[in-house]
């Protein structure tokens, strides 16, 4: 029990520093007595850390290669796009000026943050004017960057 509240209280506040040398070294301690017995012959010892580090070396390389050539392939995303991808590629090749002054309904309560249908569409909204309940009119006021920023029908805050 107190060496979990040591490791709870006093090594997540250190930095890797001497705390993850340490550990590391007893990784590779581990890794050493799991090769090889507690009474071994120098050719024994050297077969076990060459395995370690042959292992580590391919490891790394492997790694690297992976995270060279994995983006470039289609399994990067695992085969599934995900809805809100394709909704923002979508916008990105509109122009999003046209969408200012179309009038639409508040799909979700604005919270000030919520959705909006217009033409037919959904879309995340963000209201000027705080809380805007489900189902109030509401009009699109200006595009910044990714978001739309709504206001009540007829600028009524009531």
């Amino acid at each position: 029990l107190i060496l979990v509240l040591l490791e709870i209280f006093v090594f997540t506040a250190v930095d890797f520093g001497a705390v993850g040398i340490v550990g590391l070294g007893l990784i590779g301690a581990g890794f050493y007595t799991a090769m090889v017995g507690p009474l071994t012959e120098p050719a024994q010892v050297s077969r076990a850390i060459t395995a370690v580090s042959v292992g580590l070396v391919v490891s790394l390389v492997g790694f690297v290669l992976l995270i060279t050539f994995l983006p470039k392939t289609r399994l990067r995303f695992g085969g599934v796009l995900l809805k809100s991808a394709i909704d923002s590629r979508a916008l990105r090749r509109e122009p999003r000026r046209e969408w200012v002054g179309k009038r639409g309904v508040a799909v979700t309560d604005l919270r000030p943050v919520g959705k909006g249908e217009f033409s037919g569409r959904i879309l995340d909204v963000v209201s000027e004017e705080g809380y805007i309940p489900k189902g109030t009119e509401i009009v699109i006021t200006r595009a910044e960057g990714i978001r739309f920023v709504v206001r009540r029908k007829g600028g009524d805050t009531g």
